[in-house]
């Protein structure tokens, strides 16, 4: 179970009074079961479980539909305090993911996004077969680590959303990007978005300071109060 998740989560909702949560990727409700707001909505186009177990949660409203569905027919107007995007292992599907997010979100919705780090360069293949495959053949290992190309998300929100500021939790389980409002100054190098697969990871590895790497996840709650305290939220 990714109790990483969980703990960050929860942490993030109980420092800052997160009331409504939005989890894009629940599978087999791992997170979501455990996430501590006051309303929840789950979306995965294939619950792994049935969310008709789940009514006596009146808190917990499910939409078995995709992501870009869920955006287009059923999320309205509506506005989140915290969101975790756990979806497809792909850079398009998780950036187009973050940019209908923004849409209902206010100044002071805080995104999690989950994969952002692969292990290798084979988990940051776009194709899980074949990565877990060459995996095996080149280094004889059986992990089963996969992340795909979601890392490059981080690259493109760095470059085209500067009112967005982050920072990557490293140690403590999955590497994880915590996304909250606050203007900064892009780079503007958006190469890794549009080389080819391999290039596109190397290159990742030499800028990886670009993703705000830090250990301690309390230094990032500590950089989001002070936002907060600097726009009066």
């Amino acid at each position: 179970m990714s109790q990483w998740s969980v703990n960050r989560i929860n942490a993030l909702i109980e420092e800052f009074d997160l009331a409504n949560y939005l989890e894009i990727g629940v599978f087999g409700g791992q997170t979501f079961f455990r996430v501590q707001a006051v309303t929840k909505v789950g979306v995965d186009p294939a619950f792994r479980f049935d969310p008709k177990e789940r009514v006596n949660n009146k808190n917990e409203e499910y939409f078995s539909v995709t992501s870009d569905d869920f955006f287009k027919n059923h999320a309205g107007d509506r506005r989140w305090d915290c969101v975790f995007l756990d979806g497809l292992h792909y850079f398009e599907q998780t950036f187009r993911d973050f940019c209908n997010v923004v849409t209902n979100s206010h100044e002071s919705t805080i995104i999690v996004i989950d994969d952002v780090v692969p292990s290798d360069i084979y988990s940051s293949f776009r194709e899980p077969r074949f990565a877990l495959s060459l995996r095996k053949e080149e280094t004889g290992s059986e992990s089963i680590s996969w992340h795909g190309d979601v890392y490059k998300t981080i690259f493109a929100i760095e470059e085209f959303f500067p009112r967005f500021q982050y920072a990557t939790i490293m140690k403590g389980g999955n590497p994880q990007t915590i996304l909250w409002r606050e203007n900064r100054e892009p780079i503007f190098d958006c190469s890794v978005i549009s080389e080819n697969n391999e290039l596109a990871y190397l290159n990742f590895k030499k800028n990886f300071e670009i993703m705000n790497p830090v250990d301690n996840f309390d230094e990032i709650i500590s950089r989001i109060r002070i936002a907060r305290t600097q726009k009066n939220i």
